[in-house]
């Protein structure tokens, strides 16, 4: 493992969902559920067996005992080869949980041995290069499954994610903006284009898309604080208080907000309205108590 963590949990956590609601119905067949006449069948009491196993890693895997999960699914593999594909899966999902990225990569390899278009080891494998720092492989992998399924939304947006930590910002821009097309009314999509293009400096299309996702979603508190920062880049100062203003005005109690809007309203020279919103401004409060000085005196 690398000392990128962060990273293997931002690939690891999008993909649990993928095997958590498989039901077990469909890795066994039907005739798996014997009846007594047929339990001295050994391929039938084979098979039970295989599903007993399965069922209890199913559990297992439920209660957060993903070792014990490991241990049900790999006496799965000699009871049921025709399930190899299915059981592969789990396992390379709970060897990422226990951060055994060989082991995971392993499983994994052995399902595109068997389906060299699985999507679903495709994401668990791009996940187990992500967590050992392989960014490369990661997103060879992604742009290869992008060959058998171009508008797959989780590739799409997994290798976005790995050209942003890589500071391909052109490239993720191009991929999210593909996303896009067939997803007009995501704030979040919108939220992430809008800071890749303020990475880029591209404050116009920054401005556009944190606009749009606040469209959609006028509680979306980061967006409207990452729109404030780019109007303050801008030169924008007005639009920018008018940004930090809602955000307060929606949650009184974020500190950082209230600071960047004392400053503004000082740079503003709206100085009482400076020590409003934030008492602790100290350059503020000195100018207030020169003004006062000085009109004293006057008088």
């Amino acid at each position: 493992m690398t000392n990128k963590g962060s990273v293997f949990i931002l690939f690891l956590a999008g993909f649990l969902f993928l095997y958590a609601a498989d039901g077990v119905s469909s890795a066994f067949p039907a005739s798996a559920l014997i009846d007594e006449t047929r339990i001295k069948d050994p391929k039938i009491r084979e098979i039970s067996t295989a599903l007993a196993h399965y069922i209890t890693g199913a559990v297992y895997d439920n209660f957060s005992e993903t070792e014990k999960a490991v241990r049900e699914y790999e006496k799965v593999l000699p009871l049921a080869a025709d399930r190899e594909i299915e059981v592969n899966l789990k396992l390379g999902a709970d060897f990422l949980i226990l951060e055994k990225p060989d082991k995971a990569a392993e499983a994994l390899n052995q399902v595109l041995v068997l389906d060299k278009k699985n999507i679903k080891a495709r994401l668990f494998l791009s996940a187990v290069h992500a967590s050992k720092g392989e960014f490369r492989k990661a997103q060879a992998l992604h742009e290869e499954t992008l060959k058998y399924d171009p508008e797959n939304f989780q590739v799409l947006t997994f290798l976005s994610d790995l050209f942003v930590i890589q500071r391909e910002y052109n490239k993720a821009a191009k991929v999210y903006e593909k996303i896009l097309q067939n997803n007009k009314d995501d704030a979040f999509l919108y939220f992430n284009l809008g800071v890749i293009y303020g990475k880029l400096n591209l404050l116009t299309e920054a401005e556009k898309n944190l606009e749009k996702a606040i469209e959609i979603d006028q509680n979306y508190l980061e967006a409207r604080i990452v729109l404030g920062f780019i109007y303050e880049i801008d030169s924008r100062y007005a639009d920018a208080v008018m940004q930090y203003d809602k955000v307060i005005g929606i949650d009184p109690e974020l500190i950082e907000v209230q600071v960047r809007l004392g400053q503004l309203y000082e740079r503003l020279r709206e100085t009482d309205k400076a020590l409003e919103v934030d008492p602790r401004n100290k350059a503020a409060a000195k100018k207030l108590r020169k003004i006062k000085e000085k009109k004293e005196r006057k008088k």
